[in-house]
């Protein structure tokens, strides 16, 4: 898998990527448009971040697709699985993280916090 950006090569495809899926997921939301930004540019950092991690995953993925079709996986381009990891994780990188904040919230209401005794020091 290739970085989206490495010191010697730009690669350009998961970078647009990120950046068509971040753009349909902020138009995709409900809302005024400071909070449709907003939520394209968290989506946008989920997927530069989370697309070098789970590229090689849907890069398998790909590969066994395509071999279970009769294709060889050698006609996938080289660029093809990182640009795809980033268009889909652009697109639903906004709603992970809603759902990790609410899971969060949920996890932390239902916690019991022990209380000081105002009696001890």
């Amino acid at each position: 898998m290739s970085d989206p950006i490495s010191n010697d090569t730009y690669h350009v495809a998961p970078l647009v990527g990120l950046l068509a899926g971040a753009g349909v997921s902020a138009l995709l939301l409900n809302g005024p448009w400071h909070l449709r930004i907003i939520a394209g540019i968290a989506g946008g950092a989920f997927s530069f971040v989370g697309t070098p991690i789970f590229a090689p995953l849907v890069g398998a993925g790909v590969h066994w697709l395509y071999r279970q079709i009769g294709v060889d996986p050698a006609l996938v381009p080289a660029d093809a699985v990182p640009g795809l990891t980033g268009f889909a994780l652009g697109l639903t990188g906004i709603d992970f993280c809603r759902w990790l904040i609410e899971r969060t919230k949920f996890g932390l209401s239902i916690m019991k916090i022990p209380r000081r005794r105002p009696d001890l020091p």
